[in-house]
């Protein structure tokens, strides 16, 4: 191989002499001004250099340069030097900049040289003399790369210096020089074959900490002077993990081995990662490899092929100016892992594109309108933002929030203002966030308006809607699947674990704080636990936020000042290090997030002992499907989850349907987790269609949440034909219920008899609602707990006698209970507006001494004057025998 590159460089150093000569003959004296300095003979290896003797102190001195190819800066240190020779030269360019230029006090017009050699050469490629001013010394050298050829180079600075603190340059005689090779085009060489591959952490590093990770490459021949292989490493989320370039240094000894060694600053989570590597600037191989919980790697490797993204991603996103300031900021923002992937393939059809333009065809018109499937985050605008720009590169970006602009400002508006806002936008970008509007009474003028915009063609337009909302929308509005072809249709995903502890590593770094090694692994730790339980399906960039604001800094905050002496040497990193007892996870649940917490308050319900069985097996399933998708099996997508709870009043019903609801929400699959209570007198209309009305508002209302309907038997009471208004609600929601995937659960309750008569009057009913749940009545045991509980939360205490008699009455009452007893209900009123109520009377009507004791202890005698009053409200009149006046 080595032999074919130095074949090539003898031909293509005839082609470089000519481009030489053509280069300098353009460049006329006016154009530069000319110096007859006094030229010595450097001497370095067997070459002798023909270079200006230079004067020091140098007259100029300089803050910034940068030497650019094809939109690489060979100046940056991250690339050692070194940058490849691009296939694509006749669109290339080269050139040589120097900015922040400063004229020693003792200048008088002297002037700066730049030299070009190629080592090896004793003559200067390119001689260029300047007399600096303030836009600096810009030379172009694009023209040369016709017949450049690879090889070591290098810059020389005569009577031109940099700053001090800018140590790229080497001081050589009186001047400066900077050291750069050229390699030969990595589309032109051949890759060595990659026979083994290993991952492994440093020691003493396990997973679950930031650090160090090391990929080794057993290669087919050994590494010489022409290799450079930069490899990227991402996790599953495309997060930018660490990049690294590795090339032969002079003098090493030559290997048939590579080894990559990534130091990222975030940590290495249980998860995937993909590892791109390019040789000489052309993608050739990818890992990917898996970590387990105790830091082992199963790795797979397979060439890089042109047609994939991956190859998109290393050619382009990740080395061409043009696109990789809106790339980075796409990838640091963790999460939406499809949509970065959108990126990748679409650049891909650019490159087709291209290809089509260079053999005289027209590039492929395609749609740009896209669908984003998810919930509303805080970084959802700047991330459709990012994309945008890659993709169109629009002129204006416009988020529109229909929820806020179609609310209507008085009573003779339909669509608020909607049609100005979409008026406004000319061209660009369109996206539409909150569309439930779209979906409801007013949708079809909204929709009027969207498609007239959508025709005229000016805007391209983004909707952002969850998966329900997205399915409704085609459903309603079938024209527009045309305008969003489900290709263009992306879900924007939920966080992985890696997601969640990048997040909070960066809005940490933000504070200038981290974590101790100890505290990075006891939050990994913590993050996979709640991963496992469910927990993270609802976070993103603000819940991160919240768990540091409420979790960590006030327990850090705390440590810290409690500190009795630090040594002044540490008090830097004491005051910036967090370690595992300020992360105190338990303060930052909240009723509706945590899938934990929603299950303690679902166990500490009294009784229902098959309902909490039935329901955790259902909930466990759900989960369980999350889990094999998340990790890439296959899984049956959640089933339909809505409910009819048969039970008498008061035997917990509407208690476990707001149980469900946060549950359901902490799951992912309600986007808002609320309970809507509804009956008969708000759903059924006096007047033809207003039923319909009623129904379509309450289901609105209902979108993300739950909604029950309490005694929903009495919507078809009327068995005369079906002429009952009830039955209008009931097909109303059948359609609903007849989507396939909903943002919502309906629970129907009522008593058994009349809600199993209920589900035969619809053929259609009963299959759409396969869990039955029966809520016994409460025992006298259960109503007892739930009195001493009640009693508890009051921080009441029963006298012996006074528990004895109030267990009596209770097993008296359920003994002769009638059909509406109100179970959980009855007992609530017997002790809240009972017995606390007698006491009151008793303890101020005898004028006792107010001591802690009193205003606690109720007395047999409260129990009595209570069960006098609610003796009568448990127990169903008794019909009498004969007529009656």
């Amino acid at each position: 191989m080595i032999d074919d590159i130095e074949k090539e460089e003898l031909v293509s150093g005839h082609e470089f002499d000519k481009a030489l000569e053509e280069f300098l003959s353009s460049h006329s004296d006016s154009d530069v001004v000319k110096t007859s300095e006094t030229m010595i003979c450097y001497r370095e290896g067997e070459t002798e250099y023909e270079m200006p003797e230079g004067i020091l102190p140098a007259a100029y001195t300089f803050g910034s340069a940068e030497l650019n190819l094809d939109g690489t800066d060979v100046l940056d240190e991250a690339t050692h030097f070194k940058t490849s020779l691009h296939k694509y030269r006749s669109d290339a360019f080269f050139y040589l900049m120097f900015d922040q230029i400063e004229k020693a006090a003792f200048c008088n017009g002297e002037l700066a040289q730049v030299f070009l050699y190629k080592k090896g050469r004793s003559k200067a490629l390119i001689q260029e003399s300047y007399e600096p001013n303030e836009s600096g010394i810009y030379l172009d050298m694009s023209d040369l790369l016709g017949g450049l050829c690879p090889g070591d180079y290098f810059i020389l600075l005569n009577n031109l210096a940099p700053v001090p603190s800018d140590t790229r340059f080497e001081q050589i005689g009186n001047n400066y020089r900077f050291c750069f090779s050229l390699l030969p085009d990595g589309g032109k060489v051949s890759h060595p074959r990659i026979r083994s591959m290993e991952v492994e952490r440093e020691a003493g590093e396990s997973v679950g900490m930031s650090g160090k990770l090391m990929l080794s490459l057993s290669i087919s021949r050994a590494l010489n002077m022409h290799d450079e292989f930069m490899a990227y490493c991402y996790d599953n989320s495309y997060c930018l993990m660490d990049k690294i370039s590795v090339t032969k240094r002079n003098g090493s000894p030559a290997k048939r081995k590579i080894d990559f060694v990534f130091d990222s600053p975030f940590m290495w989570m249980p998860d995937r990662y993909l590892c791109l590597i390019a040789h000489n600037g052309e993608p050739f191989y990818k890992v990917s490899f898996e970590l387990d919980c105790n830091g082992k790697a199963v790795c797979y490797g397979e060439n890089i092929q042109k047609n994939l993204p991956d190859y998109a991603l290393m050619n382009y996103l990740e080395v061409r100016k043009e696109y990789l300031s809106s790339w980075s900021m796409l990838r640091r923002v963790m999460g939406f892992a499809s949509l970065k992937h959108k990126v990748m393939e679409c650049f891909q059809a650019q490159v087709f594109d291209c290809l089509r333009e260079d053999n005289g065809l027209f590039p492929i018109t395609r749609n740009m309108n896209y669908v984003f499937i998810g919930e509303e985050r805080a970084e959802t605008q700047q991330v459709l933002d990012h994309f945008a720009y890659l993709l169109c590169q629009p002129k204006d970006f416009h988020y529109l929030d229909i929820e806020y602009l179609a609310e209507p400002k008085n009573a003779a508006e339909l669509c608020g203002e909607m049609p100005d806002a979409l008026d406004k936008c000319k061209e660009g970008i369109v996206c539409l966030t909150r569309i439930a509007p779209l979906l409801g009474g007013n949708g079809r003028a909204i929709y009027r308006f969207l498609k007239r915009k959508l025709d005229e063609g000016y805007c391209t337009f983004f909707i952002r809607a969850t998966e329900a909302e997205a399915v409704q929308l085609f459903d309603i509005y079938p024209a527009l699947r045309a305008s969003f072809p489900k290709s263009n249709r992306i879900e924007l995903g939920c966080y992985t674990p890696s997601d969640v502890a990048h997040t909070i590593q960066k809005s940490l770094e933000n504070q200038q704080l981290y974590f101790s090694p100890k505290a990075e692994r006891y939050l990994a730790d913590l993050i996979m636990t709640l991963y496992r339980k469910g927990e993270l399906n609802q976070w993103g960039q603000e819940e991160a936020e919240r768990f540091l604001q409420e979790s960590v800094f006030p327990y850090f905050q705390q440590r810290v000042l409690n500190l009795a002496n630090v040594d002044e040497a540490e008090r830097q990193t004491v005051y910036a290090t967090i370690e595992p007892e300020d992360i105190r996870y338990e303060t930052a649940e909240k009723d509706g997030l945590s899938y934990g917490q929603c299950m303690k308050e679902l166990e500490a319900m009294v009784g229902l002992v098959d309902i909490k069985r039935h329901l955790a097996e259902t909930f466990n399933h759900v989960r369980f499907n999350q889990l094999r998708k998340q990790i890439g099996l296959p899984n049956k997508e959640a089933g339909i989850n809505h409910c009819v709870f048969i039970g008498s009043p008061g035997t917990g019903k509407t208690t476990v349907a707001k149980m469900m609801g946060k549950i359901y929400h902490a799951m992912g699959l309600l986007s808002k987790g609320e309970v809507i209570v509804t009956e008969r007198s708000r759903i059924v209309g006096q007047y033809i269609g207003e039923t319909e009305k009623n129904m379509q508002a309450i289901l609105s209302q209902a979108q993300g949440n739950v909604l029950f309907i309490d005694e929903a038997y009495t919507l078809t009471a009327d068995r005369d034909g079906k002429k009952d208004f009830g039955y209008r609600a009931i097909e109303c929601l059948l359609t609903v219920l007849a989507q396939p995937k909903q943002d919502m659960i309906v629970i129907l309750a009522g008593y058994e008899q009349e809600m199993l008569q209920m589900l035969d009057t619809n053929p259609g009913l009963k299959g759409r609602f396969p869990h039955v749940f029966r809520f016994a009545d409460y025992s006298a045991d259960e109503l007892m707990q739930i009195a001493r509980q009640l009693l508890a939360k009051g921080n009441y205490v029963l006298e012996g006698e006074a528990a004895e008699y109030l267990y009596s009455t209770i097993c008296e009452t359920v003994n002769v209970k009638g059909k509406n007893f109100s179970n959980a209900r009855w007992i609530e009123q017997y002790v809240c507006h009972g017995i606390f109520p007698a006491m009151a009377n008793r303890v101020l009507s005898h004028e006792l001494p107010i001591d802690w004791e009193t205003c606690r202890l109720i007395k047999k005698e409260d129990v009595e004057s209570a069960y006098v009053r609610f003796k009568s409200i448990s127990q169903s009149p008794v019909s009498r025998i004969g007529f009656r006046i």
